[in-house]
């Protein structure tokens, strides 16, 4: 899946009552990448992995299902996991990576206010194409607060 699977070329050009626009694509891709980073959800599926040192402080992805845990030759290795209320806690002797599947294949009715936001942002990257945000501009963040995972990411 990919993040054309959240925005679909045809909704942006529809949306932004834009002609066909060959840099909408990467527009699309950006815009999911922000509300994803701000809000710690993912909103399409993939793997992803993480090393021991972003794991320590518990991981904030959400959904995530854990695949593997391995240690730095390569092996699998015994671990537990523990749900927090924001976070998912790995804890294992030999970690070294833990490698997950996260996103939704589907994304549910409940999460929408996430796709509106994803909406917001292209709308916002499409008419300031010329200048760089370094984050989330201020009226999506008030948008998404409410379902921000971690407010140290």
């Amino acid at each position: 899946m990919t993040a054309e699977d959240v925005i679909s070329i045809d909704d942006a050009i529809d949306w932004l009552t834009a002609p066909d626009d060959k840099h909408l694509p990467r527009l699309i891709r950006s815009a999911v990448s922000f509300v994803e980073q701000y809000t710690g959800y993912r909103l399409y599926e993939r793997t992803e992995t993480f090393n021991c040192g972003q794991i320590k402080d518990g991981i904030c992805v959400y959904p995530i299902a854990i695949t593997s845990v391995k240690d730095s030759d390569g092996n699998d290795t015994e671990y537990t996991v523990t749900q927090g209320a924001q976070k998912l806690y790995i804890c294992s002797r030999y970690a070294d990576t833990v490698t997950a599947t996260v996103g939704y294949t589907a994304i549910p009715d409940s999460e929408s206010i996430l796709v509106d936001a994803c909406y917001k942002m292209l709308t916002y990257l499409y008419e300031n194409r010329d200048i760089y945000p370094a984050e989330l501009p201020l009226d999506i963040q008030v948008f998404v607060n409410q379902k921000r995972r971690d407010a140290s990411i």
